[in-house]
């Protein structure tokens, strides 16, 4: 997320993306859906602040592939 999102991401709160978080939760989630076979599928994991905060920064470069504004939802693909 870091590598991806940078400061917009790491600045949040740890109460939006730290342990025990909705995010951290649904995260975890998506993990365990994992395979580890390679697919086109693509998860949707909400978290409104980033888009706020990509969006107060500007940055929809890397983060506009990652970040899908209309479910504000980080989007994680495997």
């Amino acid at each position: 997320m870091e590598e991806t999102f940078g400061e917009a991401f790491t600045n949040l709160p740890k109460s939006k993306i730290g342990h025990g978080s909705k995010f951290m939760k649904d995260w975890e989630g998506v993990k365990a859906a994992f395979t580890g076979a390679v697919t086109n599928k693509q998860y949707y994991v909400p978290l409104p602040a980033l888009g706020q905060a990509l969006g107060a920064t500007g940055d929809h470069g890397v983060a506009s592939t990652a970040y899908d504004f209309m479910d504000n939802a980080v989007v994680l693909s495997g």
